[in-house]
């Protein structure tokens, strides 16, 4: 058994899904790969940009922040700005270890405000024990970095676990 009909990208590619009309391009991160012993690196890790005539959506993968350049600064220029974002807020300490594959909220703060997102939505936190930070960290110190940055509250948000978000059509 094997699967059909994949499509592998590159960073930066862009594929149209013609009978949908929705584009997709596989955006980069900062983080790593391994799916194997030996394998390290050998496959690319990112995120995606998802469009059509009307609706943008990013979804930022599991990802560290880049300061050096910022890969996210890019995105939202070439696809921004979106209509909703999946942004990762948590696994960030210790930051010695965690700072080249996780973001902190303030990290995600920037990464919203950098692909000019709309509305974003924090994710992975608070399932998987990998980190230091007390599991409920996360979400509270998203809020802190809204009011730092003088966001509204409402245009970053984190869903309870097994909430549904209502989005207008």
């Amino acid at each position: 058994m094997y699967v059909k009909n994949i499509i592998e990208l590159d960073w930066w590619e862009e594929y149209f899904f013609l009978k949908k009309e929705i584009n997709i391009a596989f955006c980069p991160a900062q983080h790593w790969s391994r799916r194997g012993l030996f394998d390290t690196n050998k496959s690319l890790w990112g995120g995606f940009a998802i469009w059509d005539n009307t609706y943008k959506v990013y979804l930022a993968g599991d990802t560290g922040y880049t300061h050096n350049i910022s890969i996210f600064r890019q995105i939202g220029q070439k696809y921004g700005p979106f209509d909703l974002s999946a942004i990762p807020i948590g696994a960030y300490e210790p930051k010695s270890i965690m700072k080249n594959q996780h973001v902190s909220p303030d990290e995600a703060v920037q990464i919203h405000k950098d692909v000019q997102s709309k509305k974003s939505i924090g994710i992975h936190w608070g399932t998987w024990v990998m980190s230091n930070e007390y599991f409920m960290e996360p979400p509270k110190n998203l809020k802190q970095a809204l009011q730092t940055n003088h966001l509204d509250p409402t245009s970053f948000i984190v869903l309870k676990h097994g909430e549904i978000l209502d989005l207008p059509e």
